[in-house]
């Protein structure tokens, strides 16, 4: 059973990125309500597919496991300067 995505991660994780709603939708090709409601913005409608799921964690650099809190987040998910940013599923 798939555990239920976590909101709060999506957002600190796009921040951490050093992307705004916008360009994280540009980048996963998610549109920008679908990111506000993945992030808990807006009321989720529907259910999040494994595709937006792979697209949404592809752009963030992490595994989908991260954000459904199946995995932890590590260091190196977060701390890395932008240009050498790389999640820990890709080295």
């Amino acid at each position: 059973m798939m555990r239920p995505l976590q909101h709060k991660l999506i957002g600190d994780l796009r921040r951490a990125r050093g992307m705004d709603g916008p360009g994280l939708a540009q980048r996963s090709g998610l549109t920008e309500d679908q990111i506000a409601r993945l992030e808990g913005v807006l009321p989720w409608q529907g259910e999040l597919s494994a595709d937006m799921l792979q697209r949404l964690s592809h752009a963030l650099q992490v595994r989908p496991e991260v954000l459904r809190g199946e995995q932890p987040l590590t260091e190196a998910d977060l701390d890395l300067p932008p240009a050498e940013r790389r999640c820990s599923c890709c080295g």
